[in-house]
């Protein structure tokens, strides 16, 4: 969360100054800080370009504004969403990049470490076989594949899980299609989930989810200060602006 705050001091003594604008001097606060929130808010997103690697859609829209509303609150704030999509909330998958420290688990990791498969230290990586997609992030249909061939559903996703018969039927593959196994590799080095692919009658095998030690993230996004920065230099001209605006109308 960031806090669009600003010291009014100087405001409360034009206010006093101007006969009829002073009635309207708390909404010309609100209009100038919710502006400046929005001002906040496209910040805190460039800087999400700049700081991270091809940002997903998700994560560009993933703030939202709390407006000030006069009298009783001139106050805004941006904030992180904290409403679940796509299995997780922006709030919980930023988290780690906001303040540090240790990333969320993802959904994927929680059903392979159910089945004894990811430790509780570790994460889970994209490896050499891993198929990406055009943000970088491991494609979905192939996190379902693993899971499901490696039986990680619960009770209720049993019926997903691959059954033996579907298990070789993969293997054998198709006009379309290698004949494709999933396989783990519970020592070290190279701890993971292998992808053994069979072509031209030979079969080669590469990591496609390595297991690697849980690792502290440093801040990548200081929300607060991007915030603070823009109403530290915009606020003021917005306010004028809005102060404009209300004394040529009551003059």
């Amino acid at each position: 969360m960031a806090k669009v705050s600003i010291d009014t001091s100087g405001l409360v003594a034009l206010r006093e100054r101007f006969g009829r604008a002073r009635e309207r001097f708390p909404k010309m606060v609100e209009v100038a800080l919710n502006k400046t929130a929005a001002a906040g808010q496209a910040a805190v997103k460039q800087e999400m370009e700049r700081v991270f690697d091809r940002p997903t859609p998700f994560v560009l829209a993933s703030t939202f504004i709390k407006p000030a509303i006069a009298p009783s609150n001139l106050e805004a704030h941006v904030y992180l969403k904290d409403v679940e999509s796509k299995n997780i909330s922006p709030a919980r998958a930023l988290a780690h990049e906001v303040t540090g420290g240790a990333r969320e688990w993802k959904r994927s990791e929680g059903a392979l470490r159910r089945i004894g498969l990811l430790a509780p230290g570790e994460n889970a990586v994209p490896g050499a076989a891993a198929k990406l997609d055009a943000y970088g992030n491991m494609d979905r249909g192939q996190i379902i594949q693993i899971l499901a061939y490696m039986q990680a559903f619960g009770e209720q996703g049993y019926k997903s899980n691959t059954t033996d018969k579907g298990k070789k039927k993969l293997a054998k593959g198709s006009k379309k299609t290698l004949g494709a196994r999933y396989f783990f590799k519970r020592d070290t080095p190279g701890r993971g989930i292998y992808l053994s692919q069979q072509a031209m009658g030979r079969w080669s095998m590469q990591p496609v989810l390595m297991f690697v030690r849980r690792g502290a993230y440093k801040r990548r996004l200081d929300m607060r200060a991007v915030v603070d920065r823009v109403a530290r230099t915009q606020f003021k001209a917005w306010f004028s602006d809005v102060w404009k605006d209300t004394w040529e109308q009551s003059r």
